[in-house]
């Protein structure tokens, strides 16, 4: 293509020709053979120049992220997320005394201001509704060799994970 291009531009053409766009040409089969291009509508709704300001509450603590994705909170530097630099964050105290950091309505997570960091509400430990309570007193950690998958089948004395298997013996049978 380098020396095609290159011939075309000598030859006094102008510049190289756009590649066609893969969805102008390519038909879809989700889309009875027609192709993307044919069903693109732009949308009706204009994008705005700039995004809204943020509506925080009068009482929420409201923190600028730096570059780095920090903000500065009681004399300290906490790290949120450099996706967010530049923008407002807010802070609320919640009824237990923790600050619930949040941008817009997005919850980012608690500010352990013991420790300056952001907990994120996804790290928080989460028990399932419906678990199984705990009856072995924390020794015992389930895994994957104990759960019975289709191909294998396991000893009724292996799957309760309390008695180990004599040298010789094999754990799993294939079916």
């Amino acid at each position: 293509v380098g020396r095609r291009r290159a011939r075309w531009k000598a030859a006094g053409n102008g510049p190289w020709p756009p590649a066609e766009e893969p969805n102008a040409v390519r038909p879809h089969e989700a889309l009875a053979m027609d192709t993307p291009a044919q069903h693109y509508r732009p949308s009706p709704r204009a994008m705005p120049a700039t995004p809204p300001e943020p509506d925080y509450p009068a009482e929420a603590a409201v923190r600028s992220v730096r570059h780095n994705g920090e903000i500065r909170w009681n004399g300290g530097f906490v790290y949120v997320s450099k996706a967010l630099a530049g923008e407002a964050v807010a802070a609320i105290e919640t009824e237990d005394g923790q600050w619930a950091l949040s941008f817009h309505a997005h919850p980012l997570g608690i500010l352990d201001t013991r420790r300056m960091k952001l907990v994120r509400r996804s790290a928080a430990p989460i028990k399932p509704h419906g678990a199984a309570a705990d009856t072995t007193g924390g020794k015992c950690n389930p895994c994957i060799r104990f759960k019975v998958l289709p191909i294998y089948q396991l000893d009724t004395h292996l799957s309760t994970g309390h008695r180990q298997p004599d040298e010789g013996q094999r754990r799993r049978q294939p079916v």
